[in-house]
């Protein structure tokens, strides 16, 4: 007695592997007809195209075509919010190779860290640290220029938090003049004064 099969259904293929990968030894793994197979390739950075054809024993064929992705390059990460602020309820902004990002995070006057790191699909990373400054002092202000002087053409110079500035020259009437300024600093921070 001979049993004769018939087989006409093509094998089952199956990727059991990512299509995405950081390892250029990439390890490709699949099933044919349920069975694993394992083989290591080596990809080139972004797409690779992979074509196999797979013959099971009554010579049922089927081709397949693969599409694996090598991505090693780590995430691009650009603070695009200002490292200067007045506000505590500081808005960070941010993007990730180009996509952006916005948080609230909560600063404390002077100097603060911020540390952070990003993954990207592919499981590459990047690790980032800000410096952001809390300045919500008002400016501290002193009139560098004479209060008397015997020229009606007044050079008016002070400084803000130390930077010296020097107006263009006014021209004052006999007597005393009142000189009224609202001075920011570079926090954005107000102060007005009357000199």
């Amino acid at each position: 007695i001979w049993n004769i099969t018939l087989d006409t259904i093509a094998p089952i293929v199956a990727l059991t592997s990512s299509n995405l990968t950081n390892q250029s030894a990439y390890a490709l793994t699949y099933t044919v007809d349920g069975v694993a197979n394992t083989e290591v390739i080596t990809l080139r950075e972004g797409e690779n195209t992979i074509t196999k054809e797979f013959t099971d024993d009554a010579g049922n064929k089927t081709p397949i075509t693969w599409t694996i992705t090598l991505d090693s390059v780590a995430p691009v990460v650009v603070l695009t919010s200002s490292s200067l602020t007045n506000n505590s309820a500081y808005t960070l902004t941010y993007t990730v190779d180009g996509v952006a990002n916005t948080e609230v995070i909560t600063l404390s006057e002077g100097e603060n860290t911020i540390t952070k790191e990003f993954t990207d699909e592919a499981g590459n990373k990047t690790t980032v640290t800000w410096k952001v400054i809390l300045d919500a002092l008002a400016p501290i202000v002193n009139l560098t220029s004479p209060l008397l002087t015997n020229n009606s053409t007044y050079s008016l110079s002070y400084t803000i938090n130390g930077r010296i500035v020097t107006e263009d020259p006014i021209t004052l009437t006999e007597g005393e003049n009142v000189i009224t300024r609202e001075l920011i600093d570079d926090a954005g921070n107000k102060l007005p004064v009357t000199w």
